[in-house]
């Protein structure tokens, strides 16, 4: 894996007004986090460094962080990285707009950072609540044929088990 390029320490970058669309740089992002998830045992480098390299992998290998250019990203792929690496540290970050039924959310969202935006009518309010009823009547049946599958392999499981413990303490003789 490719190792993080050393980046020259920024100071974290000011949000007032910004937009979801507004870009900031690796540098920034990394001065940004750090500043708000510091911890009194980890010095600032470390942290830094380790904020870094994070940030690298996510863009690299698991996509979790897409950088809008190169070295550049969007605030609003920073919030939904941020939200999902540590909770309630970047509440006030903007972020794209979602509606409510294109992202389950849970009770006592803010509307910030977890991507939630409230419909505007009650007539939306209710196609909403219908969408989330047939959904989760849908989850139910699923769950309902997992719970049906897993009865029916756990005596293949269970063989499984003790085959795989007769080898391992074979092996360990």
């Amino acid at each position: 894996m490719a190792k993080a390029k050393p980046f020259k320490r920024a100071s974290p970058p000011n949000l007032a007004g910004k937009r979801p669309s507004d870009e900031i740089t690796r540098a920034e992002l990394v001065a940004l986090v750090v500043q708000r998830i510091s911890r009194n045992r980890i010095d600032h480098t470390t942290l830094s460094n380790r904020v870094s390299s994070k940030a690298c992998y996510d863009t690299l290998r698991t996509r979790k962080l897409r950088p809008a250019a190169s070295g550049r990203f969007a605030l609003g792929a920073v919030a939904d990285w941020t939200a999902q690496q540590w909770p309630g540290y970047f509440n006030d970050l903007p972020t794209y707009p979602r509606t409510v039924d294109a992202a389950i959310t849970e009770a006592g969202d803010t509307g910030l950072a977890s991507g939630c935006v409230l419909p505007q009518s009650l007539e939306t309010a209710h196609r909403e609540i219908i969408a989330l009823y047939v959904r989760n009547d849908a989850l139910a049946q699923a769950l309902t044929v997992a719970q049906g599958q897993l009865r029916d392999d756990a005596p293949v499981a269970e063989k499984w088990r003790g085959w795989h413990g007769k080898k391992r303490s074979q092996r360990d003789r």
